[in-house]
């Protein structure tokens, strides 16, 4: 055999495992790809089971809520006779209805489940029946015949009758998710196991080219290198791979853990703080206001007004988160006009001079640009000093002070308030414009609130384009500047400060 024939001979062979080798490797890659697929096509199966518990979770929450808002209605009618106190009454009568046959549709495809709903149904009517009737006696003057029926205890045994139902559900809802989070688990864990099999195959394929490769190229030398060095290149990748699917799955469990954490959180407070707020701001403004007559010992009057106050907190709270949960759905709509910051400081400023003055705090008003303007919602910009202002106060000591100013460069104009308080550290800067993270000291703790003033204002200022800036030292106070787009700004005859 001839050096020439010798030649084609090995080109022949070297052509051959080469085109076996890329066979085998487009085989791994299409394989590698339909099993992404199908396990990408689980996973996301699971994720709409999770969905769907968790729509159900939250719809047998509403129909509860909707039950106990009627009856707490009902009662504060019965009590009151003001038709003020129906208003959750009738909601309920419109929406119930509705919630409960949402429930239904998606638990159609478990007959146990969707009779459990049925009969919730029937259940919920009686109990809507029974208060209705009970309304309608004291509408027309029988009070003593609505309070009779009220103490039959027909309505506590329906309550009863509708908890019971959707504890069950709830209880069946509950283990449906847990088994869908660990399916959901076992899933990720077998793509991360798939991904890592396939690549090693992909790594035995590659050096079996390469040393096809060895064995018929007479530049050896050159091609081992160049298969070292892939080799050490795919190491790298694989290492990437692994790492960033470890960092994704952190980040998953980290994202899950902080979703419901947040979600908890909101049902909690909705459940815990709005049900019993109707009866509490109802009992006391009656016995505040002696609408029964005389309450005899003055300090009970008192009282009755402390427990006012207090509603009227518990109401502020519930303000802000659903402020908080209206921008984070983006449902909040600009309204926009211009709007003299002079005019809207004082606005603002007069607001929360008697709250600094019982506080001992020095308030100050610096004049800025004469006829300063920007074009934005009024109401919105109002709430942002308004959180702005209260929080300075709320923080700085007796004999401390707080200034409110108007600010303007060549970029951006805004306002800012400093204030001489207890301020804080850059990490207390980040948790305190997180919402739910408060922050936790000795002395911020002796304030009543949700921390969610910062992060509502932060959220507010970004809709409008803009940035909520905030500088602070702890022990040397705080100055927190919102800074919107010069091209929000406007120029009109100033107005005298109120």
């Amino acid at each position: 055999m001839t050096a020439d024939a010798a030649e084609t001979s090995h080109r022949s062979r070297l052509s051959l495992a080469l085109g076996i080798g890329s066979a085998a490797l487009l085989l791994i890659l299409v394989t590698l790809c339909g099993l992404l697929v199908e396990q990408t096509y689980r996973v996301d199966a699971t994720g709409r089971a999770l969905g769907r518990t968790s729509a159900i979770r939250a719809g047998i929450q509403q129909v509860f809520a909707l039950l106990e808002d009627a009856e707490t209605a009902q009662r504060g009618y019965l009590l009151t006779g003001k038709p003020l106190y129906l208003v959750p009454y009738n909601a309920a009568a419109r929406r119930l209805g509705a919630e409960i046959g949402t429930l239904g549709a998606l638990l159609k495809d478990d007959p146990h489940q969707h009779a459990q709903i049925v009969t919730l149904q029937g259940v919920a009517r009686r109990k809507m029946a029974e208060l209705t009737q009970t309304i309608d006696l004291n509408r027309r003057g029988r009070h003593d015949a609505a309070i009779a029926m009220v103490r039959s205890d027909q309505g506590l045994a329906l309550m009863g009758q509708a908890r019971h139902i959707l504890d069950g559900v709830q209880a069946i809802q509950t283990r449906e998710r847990a088994t869908n989070l660990a399916r959901r688990d076992i899933e990720l864990n077998r793509t991360v196991w798939t991904v890592a099999s396939l690549i090693v195959v992909l790594c035995l394929a590659i050096v079996f080219i390469a040393t096809m490769a060895y064995f018929h190229l007479r530049a050896r030398d050159r091609i081992i290198a160049d298969v070292r060095h892939l080799t050490g290149e795919l190491g790298k990748e694989k290492a990437m791979l692994v790492e960033t699917v470890h960092e994704l799955d952190a980040a998953r469990k980290s994202a899950d853990a902080a979703n419901h954490a947040k979600s908890e959180f909101l049902a909690s407070v909705s459940h815990e703080l709005r049900t019993p707020l109707n009866a509490i701001l109802g009992f006391s403004e009656i016995i505040r206001d002696e609408l029964f007559g005389p309450v005899g010992v003055p300090q009970y009057a008192d009282y009755a007004n402390d427990v006012h106050r207090s509603g009227s907190h518990l109401l502020d709270l519930i303000n802000d988160i659903l402020d908080l949960s209206k921008i984070d759905a983006g449902k909040v709509e600009l309204r926009e006009e211009t709007v003299p910051l002079d005019w809207l400081i004082g606005e603002c400023v007069a607001l929360v001079r008697e709250r600094a003055y019982t506080g001992g705090v020095n308030l100050t008003l610096e004049a800025g640009p004469p006829g300063a303007a920007v074009f934005a919602d009024q109401r919105l910009l109002k709430q942002i000093l308004l959180n702005l202002l209260s929080n300075a106060i709320k923080f700085t000591p007796e004999d401390g002070s707080v200034t409110a100013r108007i600010v303007q460069d060549g970029t951006r104009i805004g306002f800012r308030v400093a204030d001489t308080g207890i301020g804080m550290s850059p990490a207390e800067i980040a948790k305190a414009l997180s919402p739910y993270g408060q922050v936790d000291s000795k002395i911020s703790r002796k304030h009543q609130g949700t921390g969610l003033g910062l992060p509502i204002s932060h959220s507010l200022a970004q809709l409008h384009g803009g940035d909520l800036v905030v500088a602070s030292k702890p022990g040397a106070g705080t100055t927190v500047t919102l800074l919107l787009p010069l091209s929000r700004a406007r120029t009109m005859p100033g107005r005298a400060v109120a």
